[in-house]
């Protein structure tokens, strides 16, 4: 087997990416402190990475997962945080089963201030928050 990185500009890359024909595998990655960012990521009517059939790519013939739209389902409409954080764990380990997802990417972020920069703070995914920042007299 062989893989081929194609370089593209940005339309063709969108077009492209929406035909599995064509972008068989895709880099893919968001996050949000609510374990819902997962049915964000991976269910048809959302962000759809697996490209499914019913979602936003008419090239998609075939592909469903049932299981998986079922746990995402199930992920979603449950209010217990406890067995809501449960369903996300056995939705991950499905789709680590499935090799739908290989988890090598890890956005890297350094940061540094002044001593006298007071205030700075992070939220929930760990993305800079600055509107409580201040700068002490020095």
């Amino acid at each position: 087997m062989t893989l081929n990185v194609l370089a593209g500009d940005a339309g063709s890359k969108t077009v492209d990416d929406l035909d599995p024909a064509k972008t068989p595998v895709s880099p893919a990655m968001v996050g949000r402190a609510d374990p819902d960012v997962i049915k964000s990521q991976y269910y048809p009517k959302n962000r759809d990475v697996l490209r499914q059939k019913g979602g936003p790519s008419d090239k998609v013939k075939s592909f469903v997962d049932d299981k998986l739209n079922g746990l995402l389902e199930k992920l979603s409409s449950e209010p217990d945080r406890a067995k809501r954080l449960a369903i996300a764990g056995d939705v991950q380990n499905y789709v680590i089963d499935q090799a739908y997802a290989i988890p090598i990417f890890e956005e890297p972020q350094a940061f540094a201030g002044a001593p006298y920069v007071n205030g700075v703070a992070f939220e929930a995914v760990g993305r800079p928050s600055f509107y409580g920042t201040w700068i002490a007299a020095h």
